[in-house]
Order: structure tokens, then sequence, then C-alpha cells
């Protein structure tokens, strides 16, 4: 039924009817009586859902495609264009993929992360990342930064003082 899903939408954003009505310039009433079958939920509010949150209208309306036919495909990835102009748009396009994914796939990628993180780093060490303590980590980034600021101080240094001896002739 359209009630059960429009609560399912709800659900899945991790939203409170409060929350979820102030999203569509409603209030929490309003989004509790249509869930509960007590209001319809207008055309209006159908198409205004479906734009707010990229559902598919189709799947709203009647089901159709199941829990896989939730999300529109053409909002989905309509920034997708966008998303090589800067790392944070980067970000912020997997940000707004990954609100829109189901518990079990978050879970999945969560996985395969972490299978990545413990593969060995042959190149440096046989010791695993998930063995290393945040301080050791945080110890090899500072190692690293401190290192490459030396390394462009001393090349600064240098340039200063070429350019020093052949101002003055030497």
């Amino acid at each position: 039924m359209l009630k059960e899903r429009l609560k399912k939408i709800r659900t899945l954003k991790k939203m409170s009817q409060e929350e979820f009505g102030k999203r569509l310039g409603v209030t929490k009433s309003t989004i509790s009586n249509i869930e509960n079958g007590r209001f319809n939920i207008t055309d209006t509010m159908i198409k205004l859902v479906c734009s707010e949150f990229s559902i598919n209208e189709d799947w709203l309306r009647t089901g159709n495609g199941g829990d896989d036919n939730i999300f529109s495909q053409s909002d989905r990835f309509s920034d997708i264009g966008q998303v090589s102009k800067s790392p944070e748009a980067f970000r912020n396009f997997l940000i707004k993929i990954m609100e829109n994914l189901p518990d079990e796939y978050c879970d999945y990628l969560y996985n395969e992360f972490m299978r990545f993180v413990i593969q060995k780093d042959s190149s440096n060490s046989e010791q695993s990342l998930t063995q290393k303590t945040v301080s050791e980590l945080e110890e090899e980034y500072k190692k690293t930064v401190l290192h490459s600021v030396s390394k462009t101080k001393s090349s600064v240094s240098n340039t200063t003082e070429d350019t020093s001896k052949k101002v003055s002739g030497e």
C-alpha cells in the first residue's frame, strides 16, 4: 500500500515524522495521518516526495519493481558529470549515493573496505594496517609531513643562498 511505501521511504532515510514532514512542508501529524491511513496522499504530495527524495514515482504509486526500484535512476546519477571537478564534489556525490543505500549495501561496502585495510602493506612492512595503533599511524603521518616540509624548506633555503650569491657577485 502507498502509505506503507511512504513510511518505508521515511525509515530508509532515518527520519522522524517531524523531519520528513518539514522536508515536504507539512506537519508531523499530516505524515502520521497518511502513514496510518487516515489521510490519502495527494498527487502533489507524491510528486513532491519523489522529487525531494529521488524516489521512483511508479514504485511509490504501485510498488512495481519491489525494493530494488525505490530510487529514481535518473536522479541517482544526475550529478555524475560534476564529480570530476573537485575532490569535494566527488565526496559530496559519494555521500549523496551512500545516503540512499539500504543498510545491507552499506554493510557490504564496509566489509569490502575492511578487507582492503587488512591486506598487508608489502612495500613498507609485513605489519597490516589494522595491527597498527592510531598513534602509530599518526606518527607515520607526522614523519611524512615533517619530512616533506623539511625538504621544501631546504630547497627554498638553497635557492635563496644561490640567489644571494648571484646578486652579490660571488
